[in-house]
């Protein structure tokens, strides 16, 4: 039975779409198999892995999550994105679930309705991990995404604001989403976009005073190796090749693991924190 995560912040602009390909791209790489859901109306996983023709075609035909959460669609079709590092599946989004949200529209009104989904597809018995980029602020897609889940991991920028989205998650949304889904746990949070410009010495002090204002049961959760910037970006020129930015150089992902293997490593050692967290390795 496959485990599933879903990356929550109710900032925006922190990482969560990052860390979503960061982690299914190091699971994949540890050699699990591995379904990406992009449960963000604005699709940006969506856009990062895939064309931006092959996502119009995908709408068109009723093949995205919003038309599989309704049943418009009863053939659940994923996407596989196969690359000579890795190898995982998407479920992508499309931009009709914003019209959705707007009328009040079934089913993001039945808070179950992805744990249905994915108990009722068998798609847990397909997969060791299901992970779900999820959008800011705790509103219907991130409700189904958590009642769906069994883990939670919170990505959070090393800043004033992002410190703000990280108790605003802690004391509200996951604490109404727990009444619905009793057994979600918090596996840890994650700082993502360290700044290169702020001197080491100054990063490390806003750090620890961020760290500081955590409540003590997050507090050991913290895990200390992840900080750095991570960007994605989508050059239609490459067909849906995946692009990193790296000191302002862009190019495609899989050159960019070509180029700097402690890129590999940074997504496979999230990966692995990951899954020890969840054996209780990591307490």
């Amino acid at each position: 039975m496959g485990v599933v995560i879903t990356l929550s912040n109710q900032k925006g602009g922190v990482g969560k779409t990052t860390m979503s390909i960061a982690l299914s791209v190091g699971l994949s790489m540890s050699g699990k198999k591995v379904l990406l859901i992009d449960a963000d109306p604005q699709g940006h996983s969506s856009n990062i892995l895939l064309p931006e023709q092959v996502l119009l075609e995908l709408e068109n035909n009723n093949q995205t999550f919003i038309d599989y959460i309704s049943s418009r669609n009863q053939t659940i079709t994923v996407q596989n994105v196969k690359t000579k590092y890795f190898n995982l599946d998407l479920i992508p989004s499309s931009i009709k679930s914003i019209t959705a949200i707007m009328k009040g529209q079934f089913p993001f009104m039945n808070p179950l309705v992805l744990k249905t989904f994915l108990d009722s597809s068998k798609l847990k018995n397909k997969y060791d991990y299901i992970v779900i980029d999820s959008p800011p602020e705790i509103y219907t897609p991130t409700t189904i995404s958590l009642v769906a889940s069994d883990y939670v991991i919170i990505p959070t920028t090393p800043s004033l604001l992002g410190l703000r989205g990280v108790q605003l998650t802690l004391t509200e949304a996951i604490p109404f989403v727990q009444t619905l889904n009793p057994s979600l746990k918090i596996l840890g949070i994650v700082f993502n976009m360290h700044h290169r410009r702020m001197k080491y010495e100054t990063m490390q002090k806003l750090l620890a005073y961020i760290v500081s204002k955590l409540p003590q049961n997050v507090f050991s959760l913290l895990p200390n190796d992840y900080v750095y910037h991570t960007s994605f970006y989508a050059n239609k020129k490459y067909f849906g090749e995946w692009l990193y930015e790296y000191d302002s150089a862009e190019m495609p992902l899989v050159t960019l693991l070509d180029k700097y293997n402690e890129l590999k490593k940074l997504f496979i050692s999230f990966a692995e924190e990951t899954v020890a967290r969840i054996k209780g390795e990591i307490k």
